[in-house]
Order: structure tokens, then C-alpha cells, then sequence
């Protein structure tokens, strides 16, 4: 391959690169409703006997409550617990509402919680307190207000000593089984691509070292943006998986191009080479999956 010829591959690879991170930055916007929201998982520990009721309480709630709405579908024995945190109002905290004007309240065992878990899915509040009603006497108990620091917080609330808090030690596991997966798609990636290499005859020791340097600044470049959606939205979502698609379409373009540059065959053609890079990206991104679904 000429001089002229490899410089305007690597343009194109370049440009595919620039292309796909200004569609990436402008895109993040309108996920919409496909992507995670923010929300809240709440535990409970030393939880009361009998049943009780959490709410999350927002300061100066944000104007989606509906007086004339009656909620009918809250069962009697819940009814009294229900209206007692519909009623609470204390120095401007109030129970908080999400945008389709149902309140953040949660009985056990409804709607996806446990006796001892609660979820808040959808836009719950990041600076709340919680209330806590019992339904044998009545009575209410108020938390402290914390500030979460991640998309989907995950909080605790210790009803023998009343404090509420991020559950910091889940964030380390969630932490750690994120990068457990990163690192068995980074090997499983090493893995099937150079095992193809030498199946298509491309295992000569010239090749080698392309292969790897490529292989190990798309593999960062991948995890590197994964990494930061995952820190910003969670790790969930279509958002995370458009990124992950998206990115390793470019990377099988820019690796591609890569190989066909600085790759050699022994008969002087490229047709093999191109062909590789396209299947070995092909396989390395359903491998890839397979991994990421078998290791937490």
C-alpha cells in the first residue's frame, strides 16, 4: 500500500472517530425514557414488627401533587399509613412526587419490594429524608436528609438508631463486578481475535505486535467511555448499550483500517486482512456479551 493511500486510511479511520464522539456527546440528551433514571433503592435494617409503610420526603416538592387525587388503588389496611404521609409537612418537606403525580410511597411486598427493600424507580429525588409510619399505632418516624452521589443510589435506613445513608459497600461490589466484567471481555477480546489471527494464516511474528497495540487502544478507548456512562447513569439502560454498540462498530472500522495498513501477507494483497478485522470484531463483540452475562 502506497504512502498516499495509507494516509488517507488513517484520516478515515481518524474522522470515523471524531464523527462518532461529537454524535456521542450530542445524542446524550435524548435518551428519553429508553435509558436508566434516577432512582433509589432503599434497605431497612432492624425493620419494625408488624406492617409499616417508607415514603420519600423532597423539600419544597416539585408541583406534580394533585389534591383531588384520591388513589384508589391503595388497599384499606394501607389506607391509614398512606394518608398520614400524604398529610406530613414540616419545615417545607413534604412527600415527594415523580413526574406522573404518584407519590414516592412503598408498602412491602407491592410493586417490586420486599419486606426489608424498597425501590423508588423513577426520577426519585437525589437530596431527600425518609418517613417511616407503622400501621399498629401510627405512628411516624423522620429521618436525617442525605444527598446520594450516584444515578441509582442505593441507600439504608436503620430504624433501630434512625439513620439513613448511602449503602457505600454495595457501591464497592457494584464497582468491582463492573470491572470484574471489563477485565473477561478485554481477555476474552485477546483471546478469539488471536486465536483468528492464526487461523487466517496472519500469525506471523511482524503482525503481532499490530495486532496488540491496536487491540489494547480500542479496548481502552471502549472501557474508558463505557466506564464514564457507567459512573454517570448507572449501569444499566439502552444508553449503555447504544454506546457499547456504537463503539464497537468504530472499532471495528479504525482496527480494521489499522490491519489493513500495517499488517503484511505473503502475497502482498489485503483482502484477507480486511476480512479478519471485520470478522474478528464480529465475534469479539458477541463473545464479549457472553462474557459480560456469565461474570458479576
Amino acid at each position: 500500500m502506497s504512502e498516499k493511500r495509507k494516509r488517507l486510511w488513517l484520516r478515515f479511520a481518524a474522522a470515523c472517530v471524531l464523527a462518532f464522539n461529537i454524535a456521542l456527546c450530542l445524542s446524550l440528551p435524548l435518551y428519553a425514557d429508553m435509558g436508566p433514571k434516577p432512582s433509589v433503592t432503599l434497605k431497612i435494617k432492624n425493620a419494625p414488627e408488624g406492617r409499616y409503610a417508607v415514603g420519600l420526603l423532597e423539600k419544597n416538592s416539585n408541583g406534580y401533587r394533585d389534591d383531588d387525587q384520591t388513589y384508589s388503588n391503595v388497599e384499606d389496611m394501607n389506607r391509614a399509613m398512606f394518608d398520614k404521609m400524604m398529610a406530613y409537612e414540616e419545615d417545607g418537606w413534604s412527600i415527594a412526587f415523580a413526574p406522573g403525580r404518584t407519590p414516592f410511597i412503598g408498602f412491602p411486598n407491592e410493586y417490586g419490594n420486599t419486606r426489608s427493600e424498597f425501590k423508588y424507580t423513577y426520577y426519585a429525588p437525589s437530596h431527600f429524608k425518609i418517613i417511616l409510619v407503622t400501621g399498629e399505632d401510627g405512628a411516624e418516624y423522620v429521618s436525617n436528609e442525605i444527598e446520594t452521589t450516584r444515578y441509582e443510589a442505593a441507600c439504608y435506613y436503620d430504624f433501630k438508631t434512625g439513620v439513613l445513608a448511602e449503602d457505600l459497600e454495595k457501591y464497592e461490589q457494584d464497582d468491582k463486578s463492573y470491572f470484574r466484567r471489563s477485565v473477561s471481555f478485554c481477555v476474552g477480546t485477546l483471546i478469539m481475535e488471536g486465536l483468528l489471527l492464526f487461523a487466517f494464516g496472519l500469525g506471523q511474528l511482524r503482525n503481532i505486535p499490530v495486532f496488540l497495540i491496536a487491540n489494547v487502544l480500542t479496548q481502552f478507548y471502549l472501557h474508558a467511555t463505557l466506564w464514564g456512562n457507567y459512573k454517570a447513569y448507572g449501569p444499566g439502560g439502552w444508553g449503555n448499550l447504544v454506546i457499547f454498540l456504537g463503539n464497537e462498530l468504530l472499532i471495528l472500522i479504525v482496527e480494521t483500517v489499522l490491519y489493513a495498513i500495517f499488517m503484511k501477507q505473503e502475497n502482498g494483497k489485503h483482502g484477507r486482512i480486511v476480512a479478519y478485522g471485520i470478522l474478528a470484531n464480529i465475534l469479539s463483540l458477541f463473545g464479549g456479551l457472553f462474557a459480560q452475562t456469565i461474570v458479576r
